[in-house]
């Protein structure tokens, strides 16, 4: 599915795809919201698919709620060309559940300003050789770490088996009030606050502590 036009658009029945590449949903334009609407959508079980959920490549203002991702190699991704001028703005991912999502569950690659994943849930992350040397359910850009990842439940985050150690909740943005569970390491980068974890072998590292983290 293609969105070349903005506007809202609400899903009215679970999409399931088959194909082992490619997007399942692709946005090509500026001002979309997209609400799932309770309804999922998920890709082929099949570990070595490299299926995006819903991605944008330098559009903006897009907005993704209210449902379920599943069977992707990643979730949600945001793209865009990284430059001061980037469309890649104000994205907004709210109240989305993200399950065996193979590599990540939700990726900003480049930079993303006035950009927010709030009130999400992340289980069953990562935890294949098939697509790459780490899993981590929220990737912010390491160059601009400012998306805000606030009130964010995850809990299960595994490396792949040539990187067992490398699994990681959050890396690289603001991240506030998230509670991060069963990842080898629950934050990296970023300036975070008030956060917790629990079965992390490093609660927090890199980046600015600014307290209230347990």
């Amino acid at each position: 599915m293609t969105i070349t036009a903005p506007g809202y658009y609400r899903l009215t029945n679970n999409i399931v795809s088959s194909a082992l590449t490619g997007n399942i949903i692709t946005i090509q334009q500026h001002n979309v919201t997209i609400d799932f609407n309770s309804f999922f959508i998920v890709g082929p079980t099949n570990t070595a698919n490299t299926v995006v959920g819903v991605s944008a490549n330098e559009f903006g203002n897009i907005t993704i709620k209210n449902g379920t991702i599943a069977f992707c190699q990643v979730g949600i991704q945001f793209d865009g060309n990284g430059s001061a001028t980037t469309a890649n703005v104000n994205q907004s991912v709210e109240n989305m559940r993200f399950s065996k999502c193979w590599s990540r569950g939700i990726l900003f690659p480049n930079k993303s300003p006035g950009s927010a994943v709030t009130n999400c849930l992340f289980s069953q992350i990562g935890g294949t050789t098939a697509n790459g040397n780490s899993s981590l359910a929220i990737f912010g850009p390491s160059s601009d770490p400012t998306i805000l990842v606030r009130d964010n439940i995850i809990n299960g985050v595994t490396g792949p088996s040539s990187s067992p150690t490398f699994s990681f909740g959050i890396a690289y943005g603001f991240e506030v009030r998230n509670t991060i569970a069963n990842a080898n390491t629950g934050i990296f980068g970023g300036k975070y606050q008030n956060n917790l974890t629990s079965g992390c072998a490093t609660p927090f590292t890199s980046g600015t502590d600014a307290g209230g983290n347990n």
